[in-house]
């Protein structure tokens, strides 16, 4: 083969023009994921002030109404001892972000993963603007659920004595054991 070959003739230019095709095309992807992903749409920086950093962790969604609106840029502990969580909303989703909105943690299901629900607020207040903050509604675990139950039912602590003392647990066996009398006997 020399360099006379005709099968040669503008090779560089071919070869160019082919390396140059596949970067548009690896640019344009990119390009496309990038705005898939939400890096050119407009995003407004809300703040939550939570008792307990527990379930928070920075990238995790902010739900409202079950759709994925925006989520958590930052989580960190404040001078108060408190945590401070910052919210990245996307703009086009703060028209339902009010003063009286409320944020909370919430599951997937019941062993899901973890992720903040938001409750939008009065229609008829104006929209959150970057910077300002949202109040936090912590969710209830089951230990405090059972601690309220035990609280609102007055014969609950009596009931709960009952069950775990050896004496009742003793005298309920009795009882079970205990033939149970004919219609006829009685």
């Amino acid at each position: 083969l020399r360099d006379t070959d005709p099968r040669f003739r503008g090779l560089n230019l071919k070869v160019a023009a082919f390396a140059l095709l596949a970067l548009l095309a690896i640019v344009g992807l990119l390009v496309l994921l990038a705005a898939q992903l939400g890096y050119f749409t407009r995003k407004v920086d809300i703040l939550v002030e939570a008792p307990s950093g527990t379930d928070l962790r920075a990238g995790m969604a902010l739900k409202l109404s079950g759709f994925k609106i925006g989520e958590v840029k930052s989580v960190a502990l404040n001078d108060a001892a408190r945590v401070d969580v910052q919210l990245r909303i996307e703009e086009q989703y703060m028209r339902w972000v009010k003063a009286d909105s409320v944020v909370s943690i919430a599951r997937e299901g019941l062993i899901g993963d973890s992720y903040l629900a938001m409750r939008s607020g009065n229609a008829s207040l104006p929209s959150l603007q970057s910077g300002e903050s949202v109040q936090f509604e912590p969710t209830p675990a089951l230990a405090d659920i059972a601690a309220d139950l035990r609280n609102r039912n007055p014969s609950m602590p009596l009931l709960w004595a009952a069950a775990t003392s050896v004496e009742a647990r003793t005298r309920l066996a009795a009882a079970w054991a205990r033939p149970v009398p004919s219609p006829q006997e009685g």
